[in-house]
C-alpha cells in the first residue's frame, strides 16, 4: 500500500497545500508558546515555564529554554503537521477535491500579460469616473437639500 492516495495526481496542490498548513501550524505553535501559556511567576501554573536546561545556539548566540511549555507546543505542533500531511496526502476525500482542483485549474484560459494590464487599466479608469460621479452628486444633494431644510 502506499503512503500518498493516488501518488501521480495532484502533487502540486496538495503539496501547496500541506506547506500552507505547515506555515499555519508552525505560527500556531509559536503563539501557544510565547503567549497563551502563563508566566513563570504564576503560582498555579508556574511548572509550565519552569526551565529544565538552557541551550545556546553557537553562532547566533541565542538561548533556547528547554521547559514543559516547550515540549507541550512542540507536541501540539508535530500532531498538527502530521493531521495536516494525513489530510492533504492520505484523506481520500479532500485528495479528490485537490487533485481535481488541480484539473480544472490546468483548463482555465489564463490571460496574457497585456490582457491584464488592459482590463485593469479600465477598470481603474471606471472606478475614477464613477468616484467623480459620486462626490459631485453629493456636493448636489447637500446644497440642494442644504436649501431646502
Amino acid at each position: 500500500m502506499s503512503l500518498i492516495y493516488k501518488p501521480k495526481q495532484g502533487i502540486v496542490i496538495r503539496r501547496i497545500t500541506f506547506l500552507c498548513l505547515l506555515v499555519l501550524f508552525t505560527f500556531g505553535a509559536y503563539r501557544l508558546y510565547s503567549t497563551c501559556f502563563p508566566p513563570a511567576e504564576s503560582i498555579q501554573y508556574g511548572w509550565l515555564s519552569q526551565p529544565l536546561t538552557q541551550i545556546t545556539i553557537p553562532l547566533v548566540e541565542y538561548d533556547i529554554i528547554i521547559s514543559y511549555r516547550l515540549f507541550i507546543s512542540l507536541g501540539i505542533w508535530l500532531f498538527s503537521v502530521l493531521l495536516s500531511f494525513w489530510a492533504s496526502f492520505r484523506h481520500a476525500r479532500l485528495s479528490e477535491f485537490l487533485i481535481e482542483t488541480e484539473s480544472e485549474m490546468r483548463k482555465v484560459s489564463w490571460p496574457i500579460f497585456r490582457e491584464v494590464v488592459t482590463s485593469s487599466v479600465v477598470v481603474i479608469i471606471t472606478i475614477i469616473i464613477l468616484g467623480v460621479f459620486m462626490f459631485l452628486s453629493d456636493i448636489v444633494f447637500d446644497k440642494f437639500f442644504g436649501t431646502i431644510f
